[in-house]
Order: C-alpha cells, then sequence, then structure tokens
C-alpha cells in the first residue's frame, strides 16, 4: 500500500508537500498498466488508503458537483456585505447545506436554481466566480473518476497505515470470503436462508427454488428406500443381496440416506447381514 501511494502521486506529478485539497482526474486501468498492477489489487489499495483519510477516489458514475469554503465565516461575511446578490446566493448554500465550511460537500445546481428562482447556467457561472475568488472549491460535475487528496504527500517514512485497523479489516475480509465460500461449498442450508442470515435478517422459511431445496424436495423419504431395499431382497433369485447391489439401487444422490436406512433395518430385525449378503429376517 504504501508502494502504490506513492505510485499515485507520481502518475498525477504531484510534488511531496503538495496536493492539498487538490482533484485530479483519475484513469485507473491506465495507472496500473503504466507501474505494472494489477487493476484490481490497486484499486483495493487505493481504496485501503481512502478509509485511512488521505484521499477519496470518486466512481465513474457518481461525479455530482461539489463545493467548499476556504474562507473562514468573518472573511466571508465581508465579502457578502460587498455584493448583495451573492449575499443572497451564499446565504442559500448555507441554508440547503452543512459542513461547508469542514468537507467538500455534494450539491445539485439545478436544485440550487429552483430554490433561488435562477437558472442552473447562472447557478455555475456564480459558483466559477466564487472559485475564481478563492471563496470556495468548485468542481463541476464530472463523469471521470476524480481523486480528491486530503492530505498532502507524505515522505514514504510518515506515511502511517493504523496496525490496529488493518488487522480488524484483515479479519472482516477473511470472515467475508469464508462466508462466500461456505455458501458455494455447503448442502445442508437453503441458499436464499444462508445468505439473508449472514446479514442478520430474520428467515420465516426457505425460498423453496434453489438447488438445495428442490434436492430436498426430490429426495426420497427414508420409508421409500426401505421398501425399496425390501421389494429389491425379496424379487432377487436367491432372496439375498450384496452391499454393493443394495447400493446401485439408491443412486449417488442418495448414498448417505441409503446407508442410514440399511443400519436402521438392521438394528430394527427388518434384514440380516452375512458374509453371503443381506437377506429379509
Amino acid at each position: 500500500m504504501a508502494q502504490v501511494y506513492q505510485y499515485v502521486f507520481n502518475y498525477l506529478q504531484i510534488a511531496y508537500g503538495d496536493g492539498l485539497y487538490s482533484t485530479r482526474k483519475f484513469n485507473l486501468s491506465e495507472f496500473a498498466r503504466n507501474y505494472s498492477l494489477n487493476a484490481v489489487s490497486a484499486y483495493y489499495a487505493i481504496k485501503y488508503l481512502e478509509q485511512e483519510g488521505y484521499w477519496e477516489l470518486t466512481d465513474e458514475i457518481d461525479n455530482p458537483s461539489r463545493i467548499m469554503f476556504i474562507v473562514d465565516r468573518n472573511d466571508l461575511y465581508s465579502i457578502q456585505m460587498e455584493n448583495s446578490v451573492m449575499d443572497e446566493f451564499v446565504k442559500s448554500l448555507m441554508r440547503t447545506y452543512t459542513g461547508l465550511f469542514s468537507q467538500m460537500v455534494r450539491i445539485d445546481e439545478e436544485y440550487i436554481a429552483r430554490i433561488t428562482t435562477d437558472t442552473p447556467e447562472n447557478v455555475k457561472a456564480k459558483l466559477l466566480s466564487l472559485s475564481r475568488r478563492k471563496i470556495i472549491r468548485y468542481i463541476p460535475q464530472i463523469r471521470t473518476p476524480m481523486m480528491i487528496f486530503k492530505c498532502e504527500r507524505l515522505q514514504e517514512n510518515n506515511l502511517y497505515i493504523s496496525p490496529k485497523r488493518y488487522t480488524q479489516r484483515k479479519e472482516q475480509m477473511k470472515k467475508r470470503v469464508e462466508a462466500m465460500i461456505g455458501y458455494a461449498t455447503q448442502s445442508a442450508i437453503c441458499r436464499s436462508r444462508y445468505m439473508i442470515e449472514y446479514f442478520s435478517q430474520p428467515v420465516i422459511k426457505d425460498c423453496g427454488v434453489c438447488d438445495i431445496c428442490l434436492k430436498r424436495k426430490n429426495a426420497p423419504s427414508a420409508k421409500s428406500v426401505e421398501n425399496t431395499i425390501a421389494e429389491a431382497i425379496n424379487n432377487s433369485k436367491d432372496k439375498r443381496l450384496s452391499f454393493l447391489e443394495l447400493k446401485k439401487l439408491a443412486g449417488p444422490q442418495n448414498q448417505d440416506l441409503f446407508i442410514e436406512v440399511l443400519r436402521d433395518m438392521a438394528d430394527r430385525g427388518i434384514i440380516t447381514a452375512g458374509d453371503d449378503g443381506f437377506r429379509i429376517a
């Protein structure tokens, strides 16, 4: 992750100590190709560093406009006093959105236009004007993934990744992987029930349509297996059948049930087992 951290800044040509609050377009595929990285591994490393608070990588389909005031409230008040039109516009922004002085906040220019009885074009022009005057940071809506930096670029020995959080996330990921493997490999629990219970949601009944439920529906009952065994022995030429001959009757899907029924029949004295095979008692 430390290597990916430095690669990102190199890719975007940001020097040590620079980059605070800057926003750059970021092409993950090109980045991974340039540094011979696996794109999936690079993405997860970037997202992990995002959780550590160093930056934010937006998704391609989710890049609404964002703003943040970069002056304090006193300076902003002085600016508002200079222009009554801009004063009303700034007040509308502050009434509509919270956190504008502490973080980049998503905004909707069309919504702002409706509540200020203005046009979206005029709203964008006012935002650009405030941005040029260094009053706000304004990132217009864009479909390209964006890297938003929340800290300046650090030297290698100053990059800190919390060992405690790393261990916690590693354990969380391990549990997720184990749950996915369990979902795919287990054969006793309805798959829908398994998934819903994983998310701690109550389940009233099984789905009835997954492969496990259908297998359960189509599986023969213990009584029908018992009747099949007894009928097969009685219809055989010598009134006896070997274990392998009986086992063929069950088919590959019902071997466990077959063996269980065979043992139960022997325990109840319905059949007897000898060197020459199984007979009806």
